[in-house]
């Protein structure tokens, strides 16, 4: 398995993390999904690193889309 992590630079995190408090609703509901996490750059605190934990169907991969915004 292939994990990614792409950061995003997000102009109004508080409505960027409002936003993902609404998704994690079907993510925790995704049978693809075992688990997920916002970061938040220490270094950049005005990017944020969504992430999500794949499972692995019987027939090969798992794919994830990341929230939407400029990569840094």
């Amino acid at each position: 398995m292939i994990v990614e992590y792409v950061r995003y630079r997000v102009p109004d995190a508080e409505t960027f993390e409002a936003a993902y408090r609404r998704a994690v609703v079907p993510l925790g509901k995704a049978p693809q999904c075992l688990d997920y996490e916002l970061s938040r750059c220490v270094d950049e605190p005005e990017c944020y690193i969504p992430g999500c934990s794949p499972t692995i169907s019987a027939g090969g991969s798992a794919r994830t889309s990341a929230a939407a915004g400029r990569p840094c």
